[in-house]
């Protein structure tokens, strides 16, 4: 779907970059092109380095960067998840290791073939939405980058990290999705932040997808009362998480006046 560049938050751009974050997990180059192509884009790069994944996406007047999530039959992605710990970072502040290293895996080939591809769009899903916000930071002084949207994305740095980031970034969360709640702070010294604005996809009752609000705002109480009120409780975690839940409530929210 080809709309016009915005820097703010925008529910039609909202649904159209969870198709594309969705669309990161294809493996198949012709299915992929082939789905693309049904959303009005054009397939630029299909890029992997040692279990980094992204797709870059061309419409009429902006691109789309989107990195694909954890696969958990990947034991790069795995691993991945598992470096935890904070290390210091050139650009300031300290950031999670196993993200780092994932993204510097692929930035320099990023550079490249990004070039002339601008304005910029950046999303991602789950690991592919902590993988976005790097990106946007480490572009945003020579992309055009327009804004970052991220689905179910876990903490990624410390404040001082992601208070470098000039652009906007729009953190999804939908539900008791539990990655978001990932790593957890009390563990390394509360150093654990998200980026980005937070948008809140409410739960719904027996899936009934097209009911979901959108909040601005969603204390630890409130998504507290979401999971007591959920019938699946643990398997609500998981079931939350999944990109097509995101993509289906923000298509619905999408058509809303």
């Amino acid at each position: 779907m080809t709309m016009k560049p915005n820097k703010e938050y925008d529910k039609t751009m909202a649904w159209s970059l969870a198709e594309l974050a969705e669309l990161a997990y294809t493996e198949d180059r012709d299915e992929l092109i082939t789905a693309i192509q049904k959303t009005g884009g054009a397939l630029i790069w299909q890029g992997s380095a040692a279990g980094t994944q992204c797709i870059l996406v061309g419409y009429g007047g902006y691109a789309v960067l989107a990195f694909r999530g954890t696969e958990l039959t990947a034991f790069e992605d795995i691993k991945t998840d598992l470096k935890a710990s904070l290390i210091p970072c050139t650009t300031g502040g300290r950031i999670h290791s196993g993200f780092a290293e994932a993204y510097n895996r692929i930035k320099y080939i990023l550079l490249k073939e990004l070039q002339g591809t601008s304005p910029l769009y950046i999303t991602g899903h789950s690991l592919g939405g902590a993988l976005a916000v790097i990106a946007t930071k480490h572009l945003q002084k020579e992309f055009d980058v327009k804004a970052c949207y991220t689905y179910g994305a876990p903490k990624i740095a410390t404040a001082d990290w992601i208070d470098g980031i000039t652009k906007p970034v729009y953190r999804i969360v939908n539900a008791i999705d539990a990655v978001p709640m990932l790593p957890p702070s009390f563990l390394f010294g509360g150093g654990y932040k998200h980026a980005g604005k937070l948008r809140y996809l409410t739960n719904v009752k027996n899936n009934h997808l097209q009911k979901a609000r959108l909040l601005m705002k969603a204390s630890f109480y409130y998504k507290l009362r979401q999971f007591l009120r959920s019938k699946k409780f643990f398997g609500s975690f998981l079931t939350d998480h999944e990109i097509r839940i995101y993509k289906t409530k923000l298509f619905y929210l999408s058509t809303k006046l």
